[in-house]
């Protein structure tokens, strides 16, 4: 915390996919790391933007180490968004619900590729 109403986050997106395009069937993420801000309108209302790096990643635990291209990680230009309300206070921990939405346009070997994704989420948080 910058002050009571002013963050600097380092915030992450997941967004898991089914990939069938080469070999088998595998599931990949599409998501990112992103610094972010995150600004308190109100003691318990919050906004928060990031911009960073958008990834195309294998999930861990779908993985086939003997398939190399399976290991491949991707990565372009990304940005997040969210909006917040802190329904649990006690101390320097947070519960809260989140709208997040998160765009990402991905370098591949194909071609670049665009991805929008968004989300309801319970945050838990310890600052």
């Amino acid at each position: 915390m910058i002050n009571p109403n002013l963050a600097v986050l380092l915030d992450g997106a997941v967004s898991i996919y089914e990939y069938n395009l080469s070999g088998r069937p595998r599931k990949r993420d599409f998501g990112g790391l992103f610094p972010s801000v995150q600004y308190h309108l109100t003691d318990k209302f919050w906004v928060l933007a990031g911009l960073g790096i958008g990834t195309d990643a294998p999930v861990f635990y779908d993985l086939k180490p003997e398939h190399e291209e399976e290991l491949q990680y991707y990565t372009g230009f990304g940005c997040l968004t969210s909006i917040g309300y802190e329904i649990f206070k006690r101390n320097n921990f947070v519960i809260d619900i989140q709208a997040r939405f998160n765009y990402s346009s991905v370098n591949l070997p194909i071609g670049k590729t665009n991805g929008f994704n968004s989300g309801i989420l319970l945050g838990i948080n310890f600052y």
